[in-house]
């Protein structure tokens, strides 16, 4: 709120209290703050009223004077400010503009509708933030573009979610990889009818090959895999065939040839307009003929790009290169563990990876840190064994887009001085 500085504030009733907290520290009217849910509402006092009662009249909607946002005014004109998740620092500001929006929709209706032909006619439902970019694009406008009707939950439960499908026969699923996770492991999917599902789109976080070959078996679904961030609107590419202009530039600054990793760069027109109030890291992300920098790691094999990991997010152990994502996917596989991430840590002899994992409740008893730590390195070159520790958690922190939250996990181990176990394997 302090960034983005609102004019008005629409807010559901059971947030009601975080955003006049949050609109007092920053300073905001709170006159300005209207509540609004499927009902009229109104709080204990009635001091923060119902976005209805500000409603035009029939007479005065019917005669509104709407922008005309053709060509230039389109690409000028800020459409949304969506807050990127930050894993890098504080959230910045993107701003989407109404020309970055209809372009994305145009790009993934097109992909999706040449990768399956039950694109449209199809029943959707939406349980993603709608203040993330990937809720906002399929829930909130793409439904609307192709017409299909979209099944929106209030929040998300997982026994919800599988009750919502099997009563509206509902088609087309948009996932994140923990979700289709529960879908793998638990066994209430087996008392719901999910025949009706024809395809699933799965993003926001990685897909280990486990979990995906796991879902196709028991459901006999090929699932399509998109990537995508907050300042490409949404998406990026997606399986089989890509949406934009891509290239990988290594370190020197010199395009990377196939199977030699680099940054992913990207240019088209879902590329965002701009960090809002932030030149400076505007600048910083993208090069003045406009490819974004997504600061990812890429390999790209025959016109295919593979995934390495966020460049930041990359272990250095003695000069070489770790991946956490390629760790978290082979714990994922253990067929004891429910949820993994991976972090570096300092050690005695320079940077060293550290699992946190949790534990299905019926594996307790079955698994130590010490087997989780030789499953990894029977699996692994020797640099990209565990050296840094195994520790068992009740759970993973993630970000409601089913990202891992690496900055709550850092903070697990700021300040420790970690022995490096490295002999000990």
């Amino acid at each position: 709120m302090k960034v983005a500085r609102p004019e008005l504030t629409i807010v559901h009733p059971s947030l009601l209290t975080t955003v006049l907290e949050a609109s007092q520290a920053a300073g905001i009217n709170h006159s300005k703050i209207f509540q609004f849910s499927d009902r009229p509402t109104t709080s204990p006092q009635g001091s923060t009223p119902d976005l209805r009662s500000i409603l035009p009249s029939l007479w005065e909607a019917e005669s509104y004077d709407w922008l005309d946002l053709r060509g230039k005014a389109a690409q000028n004109t800020t459409a949304a400010i969506n807050f990127s998740s930050g894993t890098t620092g504080l959230p910045k500001g993107v701003s989407i503009s109404h020309h970055n929006m209809v372009a994305n929709l145009e790009q993934v209706s097109f992909i999706t509708k040449l990768d399956t032909q039950k694109a449209t006619n199809g029943r959707w439902v939406g349980f993603l933030p709608m203040y993330h970019a990937y809720g906002q694009l399929y829930s909130c406008l793409m439904c609307v573009l192709l017409s299909n009707p979209v099944y929106i939950m209030t929040k998300f439960d997982f026994i919800d979610l599988m009750q919502t499908i099997q009563n509206y026969r509902l088609t087309t699923i948009h996932l994140v990889p923990p979700v289709l996770k529960m879908m793998a492991d638990r066994p209430e999917t087996a008392q719901y009818d999910l025949s009706s599902v024809q395809d699933v789109l799965c993003g926001a976080a990685p897909l280990s090959p486990d979990l995906r070959d796991r879902i196709r078996t028991r459901f006999g679904i090929i699932i399509r895999e998109g990537y995508g961030m907050t300042e490409l609107t949404c998406a990026a590419m997606q399986t089989p065939i890509r949406l934009a202009q891509e290239g990988l530039l290594t370190a020197e600054g010199d395009e990377a040839a196939d199977g030699r990793p680099g940054e992913l760069y990207i240019h088209g027109p879902q590329v965002f307009q701009s960090y809002w109030l932030n030149e400076m890291a505007t600048k910083e992300s993208k090069t003045l003929d406009g490819w974004l920098k997504t600061g990812d790691i890429a390999l790209r094999r025959h016109a295919e790009f593979w995934i390495v990991d966020r460049g930041k997010e990359l272990i250095k152990v003695n000069g070489l290169q770790v991946s956490p994502a390629e760790l978290e996917a082979i714990l994922g596989e253990n067929s004891y563990v429910s949820d993994a991430a991976v972090v570096g840590v300092a050690t005695e002899r320079g940077e060293a990876p550290r699992a946190y994992v949790s534990i299905k409740d019926e594996a307790k008893d079955h698994t130590t840190e010490e087997q989780l730590a030789a499953w990894v390195a029977h699996r692994v070159a020797r640099h990209k064994w565990l050296t840094g520790g195994v520790m068992i958690v009740d759970g993973i922190p993630r970000l409601a887009s089913g990202k891992i939250d690496r900055k709550i996990i850092r903070g697990w181990t700021k300040g420790e001085s970690t022995q490096d176990t490295r002999s000990k394997l």
